[in-house]
């Protein structure tokens, strides 16, 4: 009997030269009247067959950034929603007919590249809508020879799960983050109160002179703030302070 292992990789902003697989861009917006349509081009550069099936999500985000995913398709057709969906219930039977997607799934052959076209059919919104499009593999049954003898094998197989992020951005919107004080002084708390998401790495905010993205954790300088949310970030530890604290320690010792 065959074990087969499923890895599931979660690929985020990029691809180095090191994975088989490579997908151009990972971020792009859509202003309807200006830019309609784009086309992902997803590259093979593995040996093997690859197929994926791409999906549609609403993205929304709690305050510590991690995202909140609601499936287009899935929630238009629910007549049913939870809570926390109801408020992209109508959103989501828009985006249903309006964005396209074509096609939909997707045959790769190996060291060969293909296109899939994204494309806008609906009305510029008042704020930015933000999206995840999923492209999950799936596997292709190919005949192989079965083992010679009865031995025992162990297959890996891993399936590649790549998460690109779509924005329907309205012509002329803006970011505008706002600082919002706190006692604590671990944390950084932004308010993004445009109508557009806003790049930490590119934000101009200062606090008593300091950019606000020097004073972020280096681990979250690459993340965004989406249009009309308030995001938590971690304070960038000062070295001079935990250099004292050991060296405090090691007195008392």
């Amino acid at each position: 009997m065959n074990k087969i292992i499923t890895i599931l990789s979660l690929i985020g902003f990029y691809f180095s030269n090191t994975y088989s697989l490579s997908i151009i861009p990972m971020s792009t917006s859509i202003i309807p009247g200006e830019k309609n349509s784009f086309q992902y081009r997803i590259e093979n550069k593995s040996d093997d067959l690859m197929a994926f099936e791409l999906s549609l999500w609403i993205r929304d985000q709690d305050k510590n950034g991690n995202d909140i995913l609601i499936k287009v398709n899935k929630l238009a057709k629910n007549e049913n929603p939870k809570a926390e969906e109801i408020k992209f219930k109508d959103l989501a039977k828009d985006l249903s007919t309006s964005l396209i997607i074509y096609p939909q799934q997707i045959i790769i052959p190996p060291h060969t590249q293909r296109s899939v076209k994204v494309q806008y059919l609906g009305k510029a919104p008042e704020k930015e809508i933000a999206l995840r499009v999923q492209m999950s593999q799936f596997p292709i049954n190919l005949a192989k020879k079965a083992p010679k003898d009865n031995a025992q094998t162990a297959t890996i197989n891993i399936r590649y799960e790549i998460w690109a992020s779509l924005y329907i951005t309205p012509k002329e919107a803006k970011p505008n983050v706002k600082l919002e004080y706190s006692a604590n002084e671990n944390y950084i708390t932004l308010h993004n109160e445009g109508n557009a998401h806003a790049e930490i790495f590119n934000l101009a905010l200062m606090d008593n002179g300091t950019l606000i993205r020097d004073m972020i954790d280096p681990s979250e300088a690459q993340t965004v703030i989406l249009a009309g949310n308030t995001r938590i970030y971690h304070k960038k530890k000062n070295k001079s302070k935990i250099e004292t604290k050991a060296s405090l320690s090691k007195k008392s010792n």
